[in-house]
């Protein structure tokens, strides 16, 4: 299994809660969420438009506990046809692929791109499975472990073109007005690992064979530069709008609960090592290089097996008595997630919190939750410019400092310290 260092969320917060990133990355990134998200709406628009349900009456909203900003959330059905889910559903996936492949040692790592042909929107399923059958058997093959060659992923993915075919049934709704219909071209990007030098004779030998073993005929063979080639869209968001409301219907019921990201061997191994122990990896900033950490997931403690007896006629436990108690209400929502610090709402990293049925009070929900520490971290952390200033005010007793206003007088922490020195300096040098 791959040697990484081990920490915990607490310290992945407070690493990079109040980071500043390249104004460029974070206009792209924004503009990347909008296209996905006026994509979506279309696309579930449509679907609503043809009868298929699709949105799910959940109040959620994303809140930035240190801008205060915050964005109301729509809740899709899980499906890769709307973008949105379509780029969550691969982000953990492309995040630990890259992990894995980076931790190999080049040149053993190479991707094959494989047609499974076009099929017609009513056949898509059917064949859909067939091709991934066909896959697994492949990854399965006596002859590639003869060679040391193990496959490690592959995804399916499908772009949309227009033909015409030869006898075109004009009272299916399928067909367009001009006679057209949509068909899809289905491929996959295989990634392959060999730990061994087989030359150019037997890799030709093994591309032959591999040409021989799938219908369509058309394997590519490259090397792969990075994971993210064979991690990319189910579908395109802009084929998807050109079938309109009935075919894309169509193709929605042919999709329900297929499976577009399968991982293989070594890498699904790795996979299940981190859910097996709870971990996900994460590249976080040490020194000045950004390395890959194995982070735990949160826990939530084990509640205590009771075993329930009666005695007089009443229901007693073993351990205390037997009492209903009412969930705890927090009048001003509840907190359903805490995502890692990202630069979702400005250029500073900041904790992105998955709120269901906010009232609108942030102050209220932080306090609620105990979350204000985070606010005055990055606050505290942010030094103030010093380019029109030649003197700085310190605290005449630092002691008194406190991140929260319930902690016990004590000295200032560590990076309280630092930012103070490192503020005096600057100021002095302004004053030589």
């Amino acid at each position: 299994m791959i040697s990484l260092p081990r920490t915990n969320p607490v310290f992945v917060r407070d690493l990079l809660c109040g980071r500043e990133v390249d104004r460029d990355s974070e206009v792209d990134a924004a503009l990347q969420r909008e296209e996905l998200k006026a994509s979506s709406e279309r696309i579930v628009a449509m679907l609503e438009d043809a009868g298929t349900p699709m949105i799910v009456p959940r109040s959620m909203t994303a809140i930035g506990p240190v801008t205060g900003c915050f964005e109301e959330l729509t809740t899709y059905r899980n499906s890769n046809m709307v973008p949105v889910n379509q780029a969550s559903n691969h982000h953990a996936m492309l995040r630990e692929l890259t992990c894995y492949c980076e931790n190999i040692p080049d040149g053993q790592l190479r991707m094959l791109v494989v047609k499974g042909g076009w099929v017609d929107i009513p056949d898509y399923r059917e064949a859909h499975q067939k091709h991934c059958r066909r896959m697994s058997r492949f990854a399965a093959d006596p002859f590639l472990k003869s060679l040391g060659i193990s496959c490690e992923y592959y995804n399916v993915e499908n772009t949309i073109n227009w033909g015409r075919p030869e006898t075109p049934n004009w009272e299916d709704f399928l067909t367009r007005h001009d006679g057209c219909r949509a068909y899809l071209n289905l491929h996959s990007h295989l990634i392959i690992r060999c730990e061994r030098y087989l030359g150019p004779e037997v890799w030709r030998s093994f591309l032959d064979y591999a040409r021989g073993f799938f219908p369509g005929g058309y394997v590519h063979d490259s090397k792969l530069m990075k994971a993210a080639e064979a991690v990319k869209y189910c579908f395109k968001g802009a084929d998807l709008i050109s079938l309109g409301p009935l075919r894309l219907k169509r193709l929605f019921e042919e999709t329900y609960k297929l499976k577009f990201y399968h991982p293989l061997g070594g890498f699904k191994a790795f996979r299940s090592h981190l859910r097996e122990n709870s971990l996900k990896v994460k590249r976080l900033p040490i020194g000045d290089e950004w390395r890959w950490h194995y982070v735990e997931k949160y826990r939530k403690p084990p509640k205590e097996k009771r075993e329930r007896v009666i005695v007089d006629g009443e229901a007693h436990l073993l351990l205390g008595e037997y009492r209903d108690t009412p969930p705890r209400i927090r009048p001003h929502g509840y907190i359903r997630a805490i995502l890692d610090p990202a630069p979702r709402f400005s250029a500073t990293m900041e904790p992105t919190l998955l709120v269901e049925a906010f009232d609108g009070d942030l102050e209220g929900l932080l306090k609620d939750h105990g979350l204000t520490y985070w606010a005055e971290r990055v606050r505290a952390n942010r030094p103030p410019s010093i380019k029109d200033t030649t003197a700085i005010t310190v605290r005449e007793n630092p002691s008194e400092f406190s991140i929260m206003p319930d902690d016990p007088p004590g000295p200032p922490p560590d990076w309280f310290t630092e930012i103070t020195k490192s503020m005096a300096q600057a100021a002095s040098q302004t004053l030589n």
